[in-house]
């Protein structure tokens, strides 16, 4: 799958480039799950299994998209 360049978003509706950034989202969260699946965690304040007990899923794991590097 090729990436598609910040340039190229920037000249997309305003509508087409939110679906972009939400499906982009999307499939980042799905792709964290993926990697720490089975999800185990100990955070008490989070439900087991979920993304939140992922140390670092929404500060620290990176990925690309629109042409630069972003976090969930």
């Amino acid at each position: 799958m090729s990436e598609v360049s910040g340039d190229s978003v920037k000249q997309w509706s305003r509508e087409r480039q939110l679906a972009y950034w939400i499906n982009a989202y999307n499939a980042f969260v799905l792709q964290t799950v993926i990697d720490h699946y089975p999800i185990r965690g100990s955070a008490p304040q989070y439900p087991p299994g979920s993304i939140r007990q992922v140390p670092g899923a929404f500060e620290r794991h990176t990925f690309r998209a629109g042409g630069r590097t972003v976090t969930l």
